[in-house]
């Protein structure tokens, strides 16, 4: 019976040396003694337990750590490449945009050229049958040639010259200063942008914000103050023909360079004839502006470009003299029908741009007039 108890109180020992160690105990001692043996074996059995969980415990919680740290890494780069995707994204969305405005410019570029050259030879066709006279196929297609560089200089260059000008006076007021003796009447416009030309650097009671130049001749003589002025410069190239043989009206590439000014192409042709207003290019970031008189015609193409609420002429007097030499012979009449042409063109392209001629001469109601020193 005694031994049948000790080995029933062995199944419960898990360790087989304690078992044994229970058995010599048991059969040879009282039974109090095996009552502590008991106990002291059952408490070492669930101090065993005890670490062993606790062991198995404190390894699971340090696999969650990890699990946790991994799970905020991986978000953290998850969020990163949500980021450079959005990044990517607009990027793509970027170039894509510019891609279409250069595409689209690259069009209107070879449609002028196109519309250019099939002008040229449609006269070309009308001088084979015109019998009354002969026909000098040398000079035309020197015509031609000289039309197809001035346009691929302007494809070439006026982007990066007037694109980013487009709209760029969009609410604004802008005056186009000219140089005429009623400039010295003129009271400056506050807020203004001020566009002048050749010797308007010389008129000190306004800072101009562009400078517009094209004929050296009419400013040679003070070309350390063209260079002094901040204003943002524009330096057209005339063709050969306007200056009459005259090396003198070119200007030259060391003075462009120097002034740091923006170098651009005028057309002289394109204005004859009643359709003549038409023939004022609406896009100058992709042809040349037309001009075959003075440069306040290329500087008013230059304001409309800009797409202002007003443009204030000013010291566009179309008559003889300069503000600060009214005595000087300059016949400027010869610029009305220009203006004539070019109010018209406005007023296909931009009819919301109003148009003032201040203290007006030569240009009296050809737009809306005012008189500065009719003004209380």
């Amino acid at each position: 019976m005694k031994k049948f108890f000790v080995h029933m109180i062995c199944l419960f020992v898990p360790s087989r040396p304690a078992r044994h160690k229970i058995r010599e105990k048991l059969l040879f001692d009282p039974i109090d003694a095996m009552h502590r043996e008991v106990r002291h074996a059952l408490a070492q059995h669930q101090g065993w337990i005890s670490d062993r969980m606790e062991k198995r415990l404190k390894t699971t919680e340090d696999r969650i750590s990890d699990i946790r740290a991994n799970q905020q890494l991986t978000e953290k780069q998850i969020a990163a490449i949500g980021t450079n995707v959005k990044k990517n994204t607009a990027m793509a969305a970027t170039m894509s945009t510019e891609i279409e405005k250069s595409r689209q410019s690259t069009e209107k570029q070879i449609a002028g050229i196109g519309l250019k050259l099939d002008l040229l030879k449609s006269k070309i066709l009308e001088s084979k049958s015109a019998a009354s006279a002969p026909v000098d196929y040398g000079k035309i297609l020197l015509e031609m040639n000289r039309m197809m560089q001035i346009y691929a200089f302007a494809a070439a260059k006026h982007p990066a010259v007037f694109g980013k000008y487009k709209n760029a006076f969009a609410g604004r007021d802008v005056v186009l200063m000219a140089t005429g003796p009623s400039l010295g009447q003129f009271r400056p416009i506050n807020g203004a942008i001020y566009i002048g030309v050749n010797a308007a650097v010389k008129y000190d009671k306004v800072k101009l914000d562009y400078l517009v130049v094209q004929d050296w001749r009419a400013v040679k003589d003070f070309p350390d103050e063209l260079n002094a002025c901040p204003a943002t410069k524009f330096y057209g190239i005339l063709p050969k023909r306007f200056y009459q043989g005259d090396p003198n009206g070119v200007i030259p590439n060391h003075i462009i360079e120097k002034h740091n000014a923006n170098q651009f192409v005028v057309n002289v042709v394109g204005l004859t004839g009643p359709e003549g207003a038409l023939n004022f290019p609406f896009d100058i970031s992709a042809n040349p502006p037309v001009c075959s008189t003075s440069v306040i015609i290329t500087a008013m193409q230059i304001a409309l470009w800009g797409n202002p609420r007003r443009v204030y002429l000013v010291g566009c007097d179309c008559s003889s003299g300069y503000f600060n030499n009214p005595d000087a012979f300059v016949n400027g009449g010869e610029i009305i029908p220009e203006w004539e042409k070019i109010k018209n063109f406005a007023r296909h392209y931009y009819p919301e741009v109003e148009i003032i001629s201040v203290n007006p001469v030569g240009l009296k109601g050809m737009f809306t007039d005012l008189h500065q020193k009719d003004e209380k």
